[in-house]
């Protein structure tokens, strides 16, 4: 008879996919499933806990045995509050079999993954953006990650929804002519500005944000485009900024993670440059950022 497994799992569940890791008692990966979007709000812990159930039965599938899991976390975006990350462990509990289950943030789990023991700070630019840093005491610290109504600054969401807005003000004659509205026209599917700004207004977050490379590729012949991308730059810096004050360590290694500043984005290129003049300048290091690994990681921590 076949031995059975312990078996762990982590999560990434961000605004536009999900991402599991199935791993065994020692940390080797078993599986890697993936699935639509998993960010938590209010209201929404049911459908994130079904998606990630259902994410979970699929790569038990594929594990060999039949297993018990023994711990299960999930880094949600949007799972800053506490009683988000309540609900959705409740509806966990309900519809998966863990002798553990613990809800943190995205962000939580990507720095696991790139700085797993020590001081760092992993900045992270999707469709949202946010940044956190530990440093040598083992405190722990975020910047941003207050959601596109509050913040949510150098985002790919914030980035495409400033281009959109200056495709707007180019069709009033407020603001110069740019390349991005033919681009954005086309990358959307629209025939005029009309019709773009009305899909805007009903897409979801993810769908909008699909619009950022659109600017970014713009950036280099299209002045608008290249000053919106050196603004999101901008902001994702001050996030950096902000961090390192905080952690009072202006030599912490800093990683670089999202859709938005992957190697030869626009933002990337730009956020770079900022960071290597700034004064002192940024410790950048090259580090492979997996949060669904850091996930599992974390998981593997709370076996007894």
């Amino acid at each position: 008879m076949a031995e059975e497994l312990r078996l762990f799992a982590g999560v990434d569940a961000g605004a536009s996919r999900t991402a599991l890791v199935l791993g065994d008692a020692t940390g080797r990966i078993l599986s890697r499933v993936r699935g639509g979007p998993g960010i938590l709000r209010p209201g929404r812990a049911g459908a994130v806990a079904e998606r990630i159930a259902g994410l979970l039965k699929q790569a038990l599938g594929a594990s060999g045995p039949v297993a018990s899991l023994e711990a299960l976390v999930i880094g949600a975006a949007g799972a800053g509050r506490e009683a988000e990350r309540g609900a959705l462990e409740e509806e966990l509990r309900r519809r998966v079999e863990s002798r553990a289950v613990l809800v943190t943030t995205d962000a939580a789990v990507a720095l696991q993954s790139a700085f797993p023991e020590g001081p760092g700070i992993v900045l992270s630019a999707g469709t949202g953006s946010i940044a956190i840093g530990r440093n040598r005491e083992g405190t722990v610290y975020r910047v941003g990650g207050w959601g596109r109504q509050f913040g949510d600054e150098g985002s790919a969401y914030s980035l495409a929804r400033a281009g959109l807005a200056a495709v707007a003000k180019a069709e009033d004659g407020r603001g110069p002519k740019t390349l991005l509205t033919a681009r954005m026209l086309e990358a959307a599917g629209k025939v005029s500005v009309e019709e773009l700004i009305a899909w805007a207004r009903l897409a979801r977050p993810q769908r909008v944000a699909a619009l950022a490379p659109v600017v970014c590729r713009a950036a280099a012949e299209d002045p608008v485009a290249s000053l919106l991308v050196q603004a999101a730059a901008a902001e994702l810096a001050h996030h950096v900024e902000a961090l390192r004050e905080r952690l009072s360590d202006f030599a912490i290694p800093v990683a670089l993670s999202g859709g938005l500043l992957v190697k030869g984005s626009a933002v990337r290129d730009a956020l770079v440059a900022r960071l290597k003049a700034a004064e002192p300048p940024v410790n950048l290091v090259d580090r492979g950022v997996d949060p669904a690994s850091g996930a599992l990681a974390l998981a593997l921590g709370l076996r007894p």
